[in-house]
């Protein structure tokens, strides 16, 4: 029952037991309740095991019984010590870094990390590979939303009204000619964002400048951050995208595991 799929060098067997019962209830929630029986039943345990993990969890409030029906539920301990997981893993806490790095010397390619600051996209790590192309942003660089790839990113998580509010009421610069000036056009984009996983920026901030983002989620399922890989249109061929694409899913997706998110929570992305 590991949902991490890491297995222990040093395993405490007792310790072992004692989370494939918490696990059972945390999976299988129930306001009246779970017998030991049952517990036993589905993960293995004997009965009088699942008693003696039950009574030290009691003790620590991870559990509590329900003495009508002799049976057990979580606590709220168990609530108290995860609200202080969130306060220790924060973006900043990651190692993106590491991760930008190595997606870097892999593809050999400009790699950004930008965070929405009001309506703007701002740069706060960068990796540029030794050779070859380099990106001309740097750390604190701040962009538009509707000319980047990171832009379009967080511009995913807006409704069809909010993306139309945000043409509406900001000044939108033609950076080149492949810019897109206008919400109408933007919006079937930011479908295919949502469709695909990942936002593409066609020349439309730089000349010659082919980006891939794709975003960093955390554990409420919002957007957190997103990651790029840029190079140039020559390079930048439909084969090589498939790589890029496939590498940088690989990068965010470890970030954002760091954050708390796991396949099952919700993404917060308008319908």
């Amino acid at each position: 029952m590991n949902p991490s799929g890491y297995q222990p060098k040093y395993p405490v067997q007792t310790l072992q037991k004692s989370m494939d019962v918490l696990l059972y209830m945390v999976n299988h929630p129930s306001p009246e309740g779970l017998t030991i029986t049952e517990i036993s039943a589905h993960t293995g345990i004997s009965k009088s095991g699942v008693h003696r993990i039950l009574d030290t969890f009691l003790s620590y409030r991870i559990v509590e019984k329900l003495e009508s029906a002799q049976t057990y539920r979580l606590g709220w301990g168990l609530y108290e010590l995860g609200l202080a997981v969130p306060s220790t893993n924060s973006l900043l806490s990651t190692d993106y870094a590491d991760i930008m790095s190595d997606l870097c010397h892999q593809l050999s390619e400009t790699i950004n990390l930008g965070i929405r600051s009001e309506d703007e996209v701002v740069i706060i790590h960068k990796r540029e590979p030794q050779s070859r192309f380099h990106a001309s942003t740097v750390v604190g660089d701040r962009e538009p939303l509707h000319a980047t790839s990171l832009g379009k990113v967080f511009l995913s998580a807006l409704t069809n009204d909010e993306v139309r509010e945000y043409y509406a009421t900001h000044k939108i610069v033609r950076m080149t000619e492949n810019s897109i000036m206008t919400a109408e056009a933007m919006i079937p984009e930011l479908v295919r964002t949502r469709k695909l996983g990942y936002a593409m920026d066609c020349e439309e901030f730089e000349p010659d400048l082919i980006c891939v983002a794709m975003p960093i989620w955390d554990y409420t399922g919002k957007i957190a951050a997103a990651m790029s890989v840029s190079g140039p249109s020559s390079h930048m061929t439909e084969t090589y995208m498939e790589l890029v694409i496939q590498e940088l899913r690989k990068a965010v997706n470890k970030i954002s595991a760091s954050l708390g998110y796991t396949e099952s929570i919700q993404k917060k992305l308008p319908v």
